[in-house]
């Protein structure tokens, strides 16, 4: 998709209609004629960011039964897509959820079914999913803004504590 190899090359900020007409050699206007608006482009690019986190999410998992072992490899490869794909990244994380939101279901629903061997109920499996996800891309963010580089420590080591201590922390069963 033109868009999405735009977003890439450009960068999310730097992306338009506009750019993105002049790169299919065609006007603006016209773009018009094959898309609805800016935002459902922009939800149809976040859409093919979350399908190739899936599908890198489930090529990563196969074979893995045990919850924390799938929650350790969840969360890495989540941060190597954001990583590789920071523009489309981007895109995902922007994207209004009440346009993608059946879309999102692809990566949040396993992470869910991981989680639900720690909570006690539905309500509590949503805060549960709602902290995995806010850890990970709290430290991804981070990482991509560059604050990491202040230390010779690895970043990666780093990163795999943060979610041991999350995982590790679900099997004391923390009270509030």
């Amino acid at each position: 998709m033109t868009a999405v190899s735009l977003i890439e090359e450009k960068g999310f900020e730097n992306f338009s209609l506009h750019t993105l007409a002049k790169k299919l050699g065609v006007t603006t206007t016209s773009l018009y004629n094959f898309i609805e608006s800016a935002t459902h482009l922009s939800v149809e690019i976040g859409k093919v960011a979350i399908s190739q986190l899936y599908e890198s999410m489930t090529m990563a998992t196969g074979g893995i039964t045990d919850s924390r072992y799938l929650l350790m490899e969840f969360a890495v490869v989540y941060r190597k897509f954001a990583l590789q794909h920071p523009e489309l990244y981007k895109v995902m994380i922007n994207m209004p959820s009440v346009h993608g939101k059946e879309h999102l279901r692809m990566i949040l629903d396993p992470m869910a079914d991981a989680l639900k061997k720690f909570s006690k109920d539905g309500y509590d499996n949503i805060n549960l999913l709602r902290a995995y996800r806010s850890m990970i891309h709290g430290f991804v963010s981070l990482e991509i803004t560059g604050y990491f580089e202040l230390s010779n420590v690895s970043i990666d080591e780093s990163f795999i504590l943060v979610v041991k201590l999350f995982v590790d922390s679900l099997r004391g069963g923390i009270e509030f």
